[in-house]
């Protein structure tokens, strides 16, 4: 059996007077200022230090190897520190979308 039906998708009426301002830094990754008084920070120190111990273990490894080396071990921790920032990326997109849907309803 298959099932087949429209879903009409309701579109958000916008308020265009209330905007929200994004800075991306380092130690605080996001931080967000909208015209009705609401800000907050997102910290970035987190992600920072995962990206220093990732540029550490490269730099042992890498360590009296010729320029260009590579191996399974950098390829698996590269994987893992891609993915964890991928989240961290996805994480923060969500707070801030639902920040805005919460503030502004939507």
């Amino acid at each position: 059996m298959e099932w087949v039906y429209e879903l009409k998708a309701n579109k958000p009426q916008l308020d265009k007077d209330k905007v929200l301002g994004i800075d991306h830094g380092v130690d605080n990754w996001l931080s967000c200022v909208s015209n009705t008084g609401m800000s907050f920070i997102i910290d970035g120190k987190h992600l920072k230090s995962k990206n220093q111990w990732y540029n550490k273990q490269v730099a042992n490894i890498k360590k009296d190897k010729p320029q260009g080396f590579w191996s399974k071990k950098l390829a698996g921790i590269t994987e893992k520190r891609n993915r964890q920032m991928r989240d961290a990326v996805n994480k923060s997109a969500k707070l801030v979308i639902n920040h805005c849907a919460r503030t502004w309803h939507w």
